[in-house]
């Protein structure tokens, strides 16, 4: 009879140690659950705050290269607008010394025409472009003697 309680015993032992098992095992999966979850949870979070973090600093970021932009591209139009005005300077005096040099340059001319008008006793000189009738051409001879002095 003691034996007979004794297997009883041992069994009913071992039937709650396997029941005591089981419910240890379904007490850690679930604690196992529970903490992936949180850790789900903090990662997601600290993922939003990092995202947010880093979207400011690009919103930051993208401001101050529009301000540098938008002071740069003020110096680049004063830069043109000087470069501009020093250009159209040039442009001035290149076209007051070419407007000087042909008002030379014909007087030269005009006084050798007149010279080789009265050598040739010529009492007319015309421009070629009027030219329709037969006459003296003394163009060689005044471009030789304007050449020749200069």
């Amino acid at each position: 009879d003691q034996k007979k309680r004794q297997v009883e015993a041992t069994e009913a032992l071992k039937a709650a140690q396997a029941a005591a098992t089981g419910e240890l095992r379904r007490l850690a999966e679930m604690k196992q659950q529970e903490l992936e979850k949180r850790v789900e949870e903090a990662v997601n979070t600290r993922e939003a705050t990092f995202r947010t973090q880093m979207d400011a600093r690009r919103r930051e970021l993208v401001k101050e290269a529009e301000a540098q932009l938008a002071i740069h591209q003020e110096q680049y139009v004063r830069f043109v607008e000087a470069r501009e005005k020093q250009l159209q300077t040039e442009l001035t005096a290149r076209r007051a010394e070419r407007a000087r040099l042909e008002a030379s340059i014909m007087a030269e001319v005009r006084i050798e025409v007149a010279t080789l008008a009265q050598e040739k006793g010529l009492d007319v000189v015309l421009a070629r472009q009027y030219i329709s009738v037969e006459g003296v051409d003394i163009t060689e001879e005044v471009a030789h003697k304007v050449r020749g002095q200069q």
